[in-house]
């Protein structure tokens, strides 16, 4: 008899340690998730721009549930800078370096797939989350609303044009927050590249200034909400945004000081 209730005891102990056991590993992987999706660039409501590298050839891939539209721009031969979002003037949200993929609008979802079933973080920046995000996307996206433009890296007209016309954000010109920046580093133009880009995703800048009054630190200071734009402004620059009772000429004023030119991305 009490060598039955051990034994019974001993069956409740080990059905107790492995439940606990499961209960551990379901909440690491669920806080593991919650990780993953907090971390994911891709919200599936705001343009995202993927760059591709690959031998010979760069593209990007800009998705835009906004429009539920596609657009590819692809680059042939080496780029001036390794940087492609300063050789653009656009946002790269998201990276991927590959061999094996040719990027064309007929094979968007296909690609998409190959970055999910054959992810790893030692190629790209983007989260699985990510990944599976993409393609689900890409899946839906008809042929007719995914648009191409091939060009050689020394055709900036083409790019330009291409860029321009087909990479606005929705969200942030809609929003239509009127952008100030002032220059105070000792590197020319630096306002004007900002400017360009901002242009490029429907921004709207209303004033561009250099001041002779270097600051170490940039800022961005803004009036009113804290809208899409702004987060977008301040998650590209990498700098907090810092709301300010006194509004000037423009919704958001920029101020670029000497720590940006550590973390140039434009």
């Amino acid at each position: 008899m009490k060598r039955k209730k051990q034994q019974g005891k001993s069956l409740k102990f080990a059905i107790i340690f492995f439940a606990f056991v499961v209960c551990l590993v379901v909440a690491s992987i669920a806080i593991k998730t919650l990780i993953l999706i907090k971390n994911s660039g891709f919200d599936g409501q705001h343009r995202f721009n993927l760059g591709i590298y690959q031998e010979g050839q760069v593209s990007v891939i800009s998705f835009s549930p906004e429009t539920r539209s596609i657009s590819v721009l692809n680059l042939k031969g080496k780029l001036v800078s390794n940087n492609l979002g300063q050789y653009l003037k656009l946002p790269i949200d998201g990276t991927f370096k590959t061999s094996n993929m040719i990027i064309d609008k007929k094979n968007i979802a296909p690609d998409m797939s190959k970055i999910f079933f054959q992810y790893s973080d030692r190629n790209t920046n983007l989260t699985i989350i990510d990944a599976l995000k993409l393609w689900l996307f890409a899946k839906n996206i008809p042929a007719n609303f995914i648009y191409q433009r091939d060009a050689f890296v020394n055709d900036t007209l083409t790019i330009n044009s291409f860029v321009s016309s087909f990479f606005i954000d929705p969200a942030i010109s809609n929003e239509k927050t009127t952008i100030e920046i002032i220059n105070t580093t000792p590197v020319y133009g630096l306002a004007n590249r900002l400017a360009v880009l901002i242009a490029n995703t429907g921004g709207d800048v209303v004033l561009i200034s250099s001041s002779d009054n270097s600051q170490n630190n940039s800022q961005i200071l803004y009036s009113g909400d804290l809208n899409y734009t702004i987060k977008k402004l301040s998650l590209f620059l990498g700098i907090k945004p810092i709301k300010s009772s006194k509004r000037d000429i423009s919704d958001v004023k920029i101020v670029l000081g000497k720590d940006i030119l550590s973390k140039l991305k434009f």
